[in-house]
């Protein structure tokens, strides 16, 4: 199956249900985030990381990226994307991640998952997949590693007081805790028996700064045991591909009201005032 393939496919994948999450009324509109700076420099750091020489041609090609290239000087990165050299060596002398030369690399994993609405057919990318060790390996690259602030109701499933904002670890501002039960509900449905999920993550401070987050924990008897906030988001897993299969089926949607794509559309009309 080919990106594109698999882009079209209408199974829902763990970044539908945050987009979802951040706003049911453009999610169900298709309406998606313009790709920032950032993300492209992740997307470059990704593709040396992995060796990955389809995504380095494309992001070759992309003039957001590199300069274009001459006669006398070939295409050159960016100033923004000055650090991806730091970051890529970082990386390659931690002993703690496992080589990603020796991984199942983009792997395309899909299932069917039983959910309160009936079952719903999911999917999942993982970066790095690891068959011997029944590890998933996802790559990240963050601006720093230190506390934030989220909405709680971005995070249904952590039970924080709706409404208010919550402090919370790097790891979990962007629900990487979701991500990890997703794709642990993928490998359990494709019959991968006591898998893991790990986060490999590389600051664009300077110098980078590194994290490994495992997102599974283990017992004393040395057997897998899910972190209370990858537990709960598998709880509320099935509630939410539930909601995503219904959007996409075309219930009635909720606007968020903040986002690019409600200010776009947003109108206000003054109130009649009584005589």
């Amino acid at each position: 199956m080919t990106e594109q393939e698999y882009r079209a496919h209408p199974a829902i994948c763990q970044s539908d249900l945050k987009a979802m999450l951040d706003c049911e009324a453009a999610w169900q509109a298709g309406w998606r985030r313009k790709t920032t700076v950032d993300m492209l420099v992740g997307q470059v750091f990704e593709a040396e990381v992995c060796d990955d020489s389809e995504a380095r041609d494309r992001l070759a090609k992309d003039e957001r990226c590199f300069t274009k290239a001459t006669k006398n000087q070939p295409a050159r990165l960016y100033a923004d994307f000055a650090i991806v050299p730091a970051m890529v060596a970082a990386w390659r002398r931690q002993p703690a991640w496992v080589d990603a030369e020796t991984a199942e690399q983009q792997s395309m994993w899909f299932g069917v998952l039983q959910t309160p609405a009936g079952p719903v057919e999911v999917k999942g990318k993982g970066d790095l997949f690891h068959r011997a060790l029944a590890l998933m390996q996802d790559i990240k690259s963050a601006k720093n590693f230190a506390d934030e602030w989220i909405n709680n109701d971005s995070h249904p499933w952590l039970g924080l007081p709706a409404g208010r904002r919550s402090l919370v670890p790097w790891w979990q501002v962007h629900g990487y805790e979701l991500q990890a039960a997703h794709y642990l509900a993928l490998l359990a449905l494709n019959d991968v028996v006591g898998a893991r999920f790990e986060l490999c993550a590389v600051s664009k401070e300077s110098p980078p700064d590194v994290a490994w987050v495992d997102l599974g924990e283990t017992d004393s008897a040395g057997r897998i045991v899910r972190g209370a906030a990858v537990r709960a988001a598998a709880e509320w897993l099935p509630y939410g591909v539930a909601r995503a299969a219904a959007l996409r089926q075309g219930a009635v949607a909720t606007a968020c009201g903040r986002c690019e794509w409600c200010r776009e559309g947003k109108v206000v009309y003054r109130a009649e005032v009584a005589a």
